[in-house]
């Protein structure tokens, strides 16, 4: 985690959410349940949700890659990431992770072990995870 650049002030409400399985606000949220919220507060947009593949859990990766797969459709590729646009990482070889691009190269996330962050994407332990970056349709 790492302090947050004044640009990114905006970023503090979301920090002292803790993590939920299946949470969609700031009492509680999974990963992407913050990128949920935060599109919605931030920017007035409702994105799909993903509640059908239940636990965020690593074990449960087959059912989260399919909940992945059958959102791809409302979501577009884009090779240059603007704030706002959704990172999707591996973790232990496969897209079950999400954060929010938010700018100046920092991402939005989540974790049952940490909470809400900030992270870079350039930080060695994400970028050479990332599966690609989306935006909705």
């Amino acid at each position: 985690m790492i302090d947050c650049p004044g640009a990114l002030d905006w970023t503090q409400r979301y920090m002292r959410i803790p993590f939920v399985d299946e949470g969609r606000g700031f009492d509680g949220a999974d990963c992407y349940g913050l990128c949920w919220l935060a599109w919605r507060e931030e920017r007035g947009v409702t994105l799909p949700d993903a509640l059908i593949y239940g636990s965020t859990d690593v074990e449960n990766t087959e059912a989260l890659n399919a909940a992945i797969a059958s959102r791809r459709p409302d979501f577009v590729a884009v090779e240059d990431p603007e704030p706002f646009a959704l990172v999707l990482f591996r973790c232990e070889g496969r897209p079950v992770h999400i954060g929010l691009c938010v700018g100046q190269g920092y991402f939005l996330h989540t974790d049952s072990g940490t909470g809400v962050m900030l992270d870079e994407l350039t930080a060695r332990r994400w970028s050479r995870r990332i599966e690609g970056f989306y935006a909705p349709r």
